[in-house]
């Protein structure tokens, strides 16, 4: 009985032990993923994100900033991976990833400060380059209800008026006559 004892306490050691290393590796695991995306991020931003990008780089940060983003949904560098790989997505005309990154970025945190940042860009592309108007007035429409106080929301009502009116821009008033 007591060998029984002894070999079941050495067990439980050994399990608790081993848990330990491996909530330690898993953290190195993620510290070195993220090393890696922020390496891919140097090569696209060689001069820093104001300088220009290299676009020919952009499509492997933007898909390695998602897989991050998507396996450390909790990590906090995830939310702004998601935005800086939307915005090169975006800027290297892969605009529907950019859409569905903005996208995953809002939905995952609504309450991040740049969560109505995402959501307006969302909306703003659907409306500029794909000229899909009732989806842009949705997305308007949701910003609105979820943000109505953000410093973007005056243009996002303009932009309201002017999706529902299928991109049509109202008159421009006449000249006054001298």
């Amino acid at each position: 009985m007591l060998f029984r004892t002894c070999l079941f306490t050495l067990a439980l050691l050994t399990l608790a032990c081993s848990g330990a290393q491996t909530r330690k590796a898993k953290s190195a695991d993620v510290q070195a993923q993220l090393e890696e995306v922020k390496a891919l991020e140097a090569e696209v931003f060689p001069e820093g994100i104001n300088a220009g990008t290299d676009t020919t780089r952009g499509w492997p940060f933007v898909r390695a900033a998602e897989s991050f983003a998507d396996a450390h949904q909790k990590n906090e560098a995830s939310p702004g991976l998601l935005m800086k790989a939307a915005g090169v997505a975006n800027g290297t005309n892969w605009s529907n990833k950019s859409i569905q990154l903005w996208g995953y970025m809002w939905r995952r945190y609504p309450d991040h400060p740049r969560a109505p940042e995402a959501l307006f860009y969302q909306g703003f592309v659907i409306d500029t380059k794909f000229k899909d108007y009732p989806l842009a007035t949705r997305y308007y429409k949701q910003f609105l209800n979820s943000y109505p106080n953000h410093e973007l929301a005056v243009q996002v009502r303009e932009l309201l008026k002017v999706a529902e009116q299928g991109g049509k821009l109202p008159p421009v008033p006449s000249a006054p006559q001298n």
